[in-house]
């Protein structure tokens, strides 16, 4: 390109300079081209630049993937190495976990056979405990029954020494007559120490066409009268004392039956029957039985075979 100044230094116009030559058509095309080749020129350069920077950043990519890639197959290794690691830990740690339960289960078994054992030594010393212990309370217990039995039969042995003894002392007939009742006296006595209290006198008298045979039936039976109302009821009756109660039939004799009576053999037969019921001073209650028949060959009373009992 040429360089030619288009002016001077003394600031003179285009029209006074002498020496100012227009460029030729030749020079602005050469001008042309050597512009289109630095345009060129620059085009390339920055088109190799950026090829070059474009490998470069290539370059640099695939570098910073192959280290990535790298450091990512190092994390996986890593990671496979620590899982591995960790299996291989887990799985001690699991057999040792293993062995460990096994060993407490064997410990807890053997803790548990211990403690059934203990158990059943104790159930067994408290069972001999128990068995010992109701042994000396039934040793105890038998020795305060035996010695209560000694006592109560030493107490009673001596209150039936003391106590009272309410019984007949003798029964008289009053002479028969026809149309009369049958007549008795009940003569009771106290043969005892102490004083009995009499609840009740009971003398009932039958006559009968015939011998009774089972007295004690009889003596409890319907055919036997209800007992009469007698004056000695709840009376005291001191040791020695007697007291007497007349006994009567329900109804008066006619003739033919006083003649039965005293026929030989008798045809008729009379009996008394009798039942005293009385305490002691020592608030037991006792009762007196008694039963007689008559005989008119002697005039008295005779005992009965049965109905005969105290206590």
């Amino acid at each position: 390109m040429d360089s030619t100044p288009l002016g001077n230094e003394g600031g003179g116009t285009h029209a006074d300079d002498a020496s100012f030559i227009l460029p030729t058509p030749e020079q602005i095309a050469e001008r042309d081209r050597a512009a289109q080749a630095l345009e060129k020129e620059r085009r390339d350069k920055a088109d190799q630049d950026l090829q070059i920077d474009l490998q470069k950043r290539q370059t640099d990519a695939q570098t910073i993937q192959a280290k990535s890639n790298l450091a990512i197959a190092r994390l996986t290794f890593a990671i496979v190495l620590v899982g591995a690691v960790g299996l291989i830990v887990s799985a001690m740690q699991f057999q040792a976990a293993n062995r460990s339960a096994e060993a407490a289960s064997k410990a807890a078994k053997a803790a548990e056979d211990a403690v059934q054992v203990g158990r059943g030594q104790l159930l067994e010393s408290l069972q001999a405990a128990d068995s010992s212990d109701a042994q000396s309370r039934e040793a105890v217990a038998a020795s305060e029954r035996q010695s209560k039995k000694a006592l109560d039969a030493s107490i009673s042995a001596s209150r039936n020494d003391q106590r009272a003894w309410i019984g007949i002392q003798s029964l008289g007939m009053k002479p028969l007559e026809a149309n009369k009742p049958v007549a008795t006296d009940v003569a009771i006595t106290n043969t005892g120490r102490t004083p009995g209290f009499v609840i009740s006198v009971c003398s009932t008298v039958q006559v009968v066409p015939n011998e009774i045979k089972d007295i004690d039936k009889f003596a409890v039976g319907d055919q036997r009268p209800p007992c009469p109302k007698q004056s000695l009821s709840t009376a005291a009756v001191f040791p020695g004392e007697a007291g007497v109660t007349p006994a009567y039939t329900e109804t008066s004799i006619p003739q033919e039956w006083v003649n039965a009576i005293m026929s030989t053999p008798p045809r008729m037969f009379i009996y008394l029957f009798g039942e005293i019921i009385y305490t002691d001073v020592f608030k037991r209650r006792h009762e007196t039985e008694f039963c007689a028949e008559y005989s008119p060959k002697e005039n008295r009373f005779t005992n009965c075979a049965q109905h005969h009992r105290a206590n």
